[in-house]
């Protein structure tokens, strides 16, 4: 497991894989972008790798809509076609990561059912691109939210959600209760990636560990700036982290938990932690996108290093969903009416 593949299909899917990532956006796509309206923007992807789902979908939708449900199947069908062509071993491995899309998908359906959004607005930010498919997330997103956990019992989140629905009282869950059962689907989904690569040191399980690193302390960011965090058990908080990080370790971990204050947290991380976090960033969402960007360097660092093991699909994984997020937050703010400084930074730009 974690890369016991047949040689000759690695080298196929990655040399695959690297044709697709030239057609990722650049610098110079995300600048024209920025100074375009939605109704721009979707006829600019029409012309880009996304036109096949724009053109599907422009039938049914417009504008933002179509924008929304396009970059979602688009993102889909471009993961769904990688683990078509991926065989052995790799593709169960790539299957594995991508599992990450049903935790995402959960969440999604979960707080956009407790927070009232309408189905539409639920929908187009489903991504199928793990086990549960398009029908059933759909048809998940069709159910009240107290028949969606029933349903979703039956999967390996069945814990999680079965504990939630303690929490579920007329169509709602308190923000505190969903925020923690969504950390624990995380956890579960991380633990599930470390028992399938189990003690072997590879490509893939070193970053899948340093991937934990970030999850964990992206964790600890969003704790640190919750007024609610603090009237929450510390033995519950340290259950909320997850085992296996590669260079963030327990001690470390242990340290962060038992800060005060966001700003005592960023001292620490600044200190003790692996990366050097400019000092002009003090807010979690100016230390969240640093993160993520970094998590995705520290990923093509690897790649590089070990450039036919599933190191370089991984890459390309996280590079598509940064573009699809990037496109949608700058869609979104145009909408919203910000400005292009704003704009850019929400996008991570």
């Amino acid at each position: 497991m974690g890369g016991k593949v047949s040689r000759s299909n690695q080298l196929y899917v990655v040399t695959r894989v690297r044709v697709r990532k030239t057609k990722l956006l650049d610098e110079m796509d995300y600048e024209k972008l920025l100074k375009m309206e939605v109704p721009q923007i979707v006829r600019f992807l029409q012309d880009t790798q996304y036109e096949d789902e724009m053109d599907q979908l422009g039938a049914r939708y417009e504008g933002a809509t179509l924008l929304e449900y396009g970059l979602s199947l688009n993102l889909a069908n471009d993961f769904a076609s990688l683990l078509e062509m991926a065989t052995g071993d790799l593709r169960e491995d790539l299957a594995a990561y991508l599992k990450r899309y049903d935790v995402r998908n959960v969440k999604t359906l979960l707080r956009g059912k407790s927070y009232g959004a309408d189905g539409d607005e639920v929908r187009e930010n489903l991504v199928p691109a793990g086990e549960l498919t398009e029908e059933r997330l759909y048809g998940l997103g069709a159910m009240s939210i107290g028949d969606m956990l029933e349903e979703l019992e039956g999967t390996e989140y069945g814990p999680v959600v079965e504990a939630l629905s303690e929490f579920y009282v007329e169509e709602e869950i308190d923000a505190g209760s969903l925020s923690r059962a969504e950390n624990e689907m995380e956890k579960i989904y991380y633990e599930g990636l470390l028992e399938r690569l189990g003690p072997k040191t590879t490509a893939f399980s070193l970053l899948v560990r340093s991937e934990i690193d970030f999850v964990n302390v992206l964790t600890l960011l969003r704790l640190s700036a919750d007024p609610l965090s603090s009237q929450i058990p510390e033995e519950e908080l340290r259950e909320l982290l997850i085992g296996g990080g590669r260079e963030v370790g327990e001690e470390l971990l242990e340290e962060m938990l038992e800060v005060p204050d966001l700003s005592t947290l960023l001292s620490t991380i600044r200190s003790d932690g692996p990366w050097e976090i400019p000092d002009d960033l003090d807010t979690v969402g100016g230390v969240e996108s640093f993160l993520k960007s970094e998590m995705v360097r520290d990923a093509e660092r690897r790649a590089r290093k070990k450039p036919l093991s599933i190191a370089p699909i991984v890459v390309y994984v996280l590079y598509k969903q940064r573009e699809v997020d990037r496109v949608r937050a700058i869609a979104r703010g145009k909408e919203s009416g910000m400005s292009v400084d704003e704009v850019e930074e929400v996008a991570a730009l």
